[in-house]
């Protein structure tokens, strides 16, 4: 009951999911509601639900049909893209063979850069797939100096992890380096992320650029489509 409490007052302060669940994990560790028990009693709470006390029966509400299942899955993508087939099978009590029919079939998701993004892209967002790696080369062709630059800002998009810098380069290999690992709390991940940012070589950030630009003329070769194998 103390952590329904907990993640109804942070509901009631506007606070994310996300925020809610790390903080949950923060103070309650290995105690701590699994991921999907909290975003369940976040839902519950954030759609006006007041009581604190398990409905009719107790435990993890049971999946009834395929409809809802469907629901669960769309809701956990939704809050958390990069949430994984296997774990999504063991918080809902399914198969990974379910979950993975579920993604590619009734939501017409594939997965890209460890992220699930939409199969099939509208005619808007291809287009803008293909003029946004067009201006990207446009700039670098005309500055010879662009890819050495350092660049606060990039455009970036629709649907488009296999061509963000953070997704090609960065997060892979603070995952890399951080997996395995065991956390005290949120500043103790802050203070190891800071250490691996700070151990990159400024030759491995202009390498990532290169890279971005060889990946932005592979996406127009292609006509849009995604640029697949993104670790390298």
């Amino acid at each position: 009951m103390e952590q329904r409490a907990n993640i109804k007052f942070c509901v009631k302060l506007g606070k994310t999911f996300t925020e809610i669940f790390a903080l949950m994990k923060e103070v309650y560790g290995d105690d701590c509601l699994s991921r999907t028990r909290v975003f369940e009693w976040y839902k519950r709470f954030q759609d006006g639900r007041d009581a604190l006390e398990d409905d009719s029966k107790p435990g993890r509400p049971k999946t009834k049909n395929r409809d809802e299942l469907v629901e669960k899955v769309r809701e956990m993508i939704a809050y958390d893209a990069n949430s994984t087939v296997r774990w999504m099978a063991e918080e809902l009590n399914t198969t990974k063979d379910m979950i993975h029919e579920i993604l590619t079939k009734d939501l017409n998701k594939r997965k890209v850069c460890a992220r699930f993004v939409p199969h099939a892209l509208n005619e808007d967002q291809e287009i803008a797939r293909v003029e946004h790696c067009k201006d990207l080369i446009k700039t670098a062709r005309r500055n010879c100096t662009f890819l050495e630059s350092i660049v606060t800002v990039i455009a970036h998009p629709p649907y488009s992890p296999d061509l963000a810098p953070a997704d090609l380069f960065l997060f892979p290999r603070l995952k890399l380096r951080m997996k395995g690992e065991r956390y005290e709390n949120v500043m103790d991940i802050q203070r190891n992320v800071t250490r691996e940012l700070k151990a990159i070589s400024k030759e491995d950030f202009q390498n990532s650029f290169q890279w971005l630009y060889e990946r932005a003329q592979r996406c127009i070769d292609i006509q849009w489509d995604y640029v697949e194998h993104c670790n390298r």
